[in-house]
């Protein structure tokens, strides 16, 4: 598949105009300006090259990145077999991995295993986040019809017993006590706020004191007819959230002055 994507002048782009591009395209700006050339147009072939034409009839093709197949040990096959694996996420260090049988395991960068353990009794884990800048790691497991689990983790802080991290906090999302699976899910970066997006089209932000486990306020912010697709927070002197469905984006203030 083929996009294209039209570009500004190099001398009248800014760096927001080109960030959400990522690194390649900066990289290509600079190439402009120092050539004295304007980006005309950019299109991604397969997802893995990007085919750049400059002014002046120039043209290039530059790779954005290799794909290589991950290569593990025989004690870690396993993980990757038909089944075993149910949600992923990193960090800059580490790989996150979970099983439908609520296992969670630290791979490092040579894709070993360095811990793993039980993070949920019942249930698969589907949602894993890891906190930008942080030792702290969120899980969620669905066991239905029960509601979802949701457990907050010290990597830095191990178990004087166990040595697996610590679980600051576990909390039950509700959900009307309506059977559905979780569909999307989002956190703010201080962990204030976590909003879970359920198939049945309604969408519950959980916000308290997750790190200290001081206790936690529930509240369905929306209900809607179509499943919840996506969810994502926009932090600013008020605090956003963007909801996508099956057929529209919504947005919902959930912070801020005057807000509750």
């Amino acid at each position: 598949a083929q996009y294209h994507v039209p570009c500004q002048a190099a001398s009248g782009m800014t760096e927001s105009d080109i960030s959400y591009m990522g690194d390649v395209p900066k990289q290509l700006h600079l190439r402009a300006w120092l050539d004295k050339m304007a980006l005309t147009s950019v299109c991604s072939i397969s997802g893995q090259r990007l085919i750049v034409a400059y002014t002046d009839n120039v043209v290039e093709s530059i790779s954005i990145f290799d794909v290589a197949p991950i290569k593990l040990n025989d004690a870690d096959k396993s993980i990757l077999e038909q089944g075993n694996v149910s949600c992923i996420t990193a960090s800059a260090d580490q790989v996150f991995v979970g099983s439908p049988d609520g296992t969670l395991r630290l791979l490092n960068q040579s894709f070993k295993t360095v811990q793993s353990w039980k993070a949920h009794d019942s249930g698969a884990l589907t949602t894993i986040r890891h906190i930008p800048h942080s030792s702290l790691l969120i899980t969620l497991a669905e066991d239905l019809p029960n509601e979802p689990v949701l457990k907050v983790w010290a990597l830095d802080r191990p178990d004087k017993k166990t040595g697996i991290p610590r679980c600051l906090c576990t909390v039950a999302v509700t959900n009307g006590r309506k059977p559905f699976p979780v569909s999307a899910f989002a956190v703010l970066r201080d962990l204030s706020q976590v909003a879970v997006g359920f198939a049945n089209g309604a969408v519950t932000v959980v916000r308290g004191d997750f790190i200290h486990d001081r206790g936690t306020k529930q509240r369905t912010v929306l209900e809607t007819d179509e499943p919840i697709t996506g969810l994502e927070f926009r932090e600013a002197n008020v605090t956003t959230l963007f909801i996508s469905t099956t057929s529209r984006i919504s947005t919902l203030v959930i912070s801020g002055k005057g807000q509750g």
